[in-house]
């Protein structure tokens, strides 16, 4: 019988993490936890759920490179990876044995359904949904990206599964959204992501914020989500013009504030 591995990266997500490994029950053969040093109860409750947990040096900001060493760690002939506030849909547990059966695909991709402000309402428009995320593969078919928001690379054709990821952000405010942006922005510009020379960054920041909150907001219908819609929108858009001002005044040898 083919083998499941599922592969988290976590750090102080002791409120998050038991509803993650409870929707893995069944799922998986095993779980492999790459913790950032916790200091609450995230690595007590993951080998409450039978995980084999891997503690290293916490990360700044993001968890790719700690995906490739949990990926090397894994038992499993497929991987399936998720983040501590996410969770397995109904759909998708009961299914996911029957994907990693056939021999069609090497990998599958989700939608994803975002609970961001609200534990009751996930985004059902914009750049929220459905947020595909290619998170199912087999272990010998796979290399990261690991710059920040990196993609897995499949050797080999990667199908859709309408079957969702449960992404519980919320409950978060917009600061929270905020503060995020900045981190990843100042990770995305050290990597210089894009390739975008210097000079060209003001004006590349500008269309870029313009392009992606007509998308997200008008193109995708995020005004269908509300307020709600308009805030992510925005978050997306400042993403884009933040990283662009980032590298610009690194490239003039100046002080960023943000």
């Amino acid at each position: 019988m083919v083998k499941i591995s599922a592969c988290i990266v976590a750090r102080n997500e002791g409120r998050k993490m038991r509803g993650c490994l409870e929707s893995l029950k069944g799922a998986v053969d095993d779980i492999v936890v790459v913790d950032g040093k916790s200091t609450d109860d995230t690595v007590k409750i993951c080998r409450e759920f039978g995980g084999r947990v891997f503690e290293r040096e916490p990360r700044s900001g993001y968890g790719d490179p700690d995906r490739v060493f949990a990926l090397a760690k894994a038992k499993g002939d497929w991987i399936l990876v998720l983040d501590a506030d996410e969770r397995l849909s109904g759909e998708l547990r009961r299914n996911v044995r029957k994907l990693a059966s056939q021999n069609e695909f090497a990998g599958y991709m989700f939608p994803r359904m975002n609970y961001v402000f609200s534990e009751d309402r996930w985004l059902s428009h914009g750049d929220e949904y459905p947020d595909y995320q290619v998170r199912f593969y087999r272990k010998d078919a796979v290399k990261y990206d690991t710059r920040v928001h990196g993609r897995p690379l499949v050797s080999g054709k990667v199908g859709v599964a309408d079957y969702p990821i449960l992404h519980k952000q919320a409950p978060q405010t917009f600061g929270d959204l905020w503060k995020r942006c900045l981190a990843y922005a100042k990770i995305a510009a050290a990597q210089d992501v894009g390739g975008i020379p210097r000079a060209l960054r003001p004006l590349n920041g500008a269309f870029w914020f313009a392009w992606r909150f007509a998308v997200g907001f008008f193109v995708r219908r995020g005004f269908l989500d509300g307020m709600d819609g308009f805030k992510v929108a925005l978050m997306h858009a400042l993403y884009a013009f933040v990283t662009n001002w980032y590298l610009f005044w690194q490239g003039q040898g100046k002080k960023v504030y943000l």
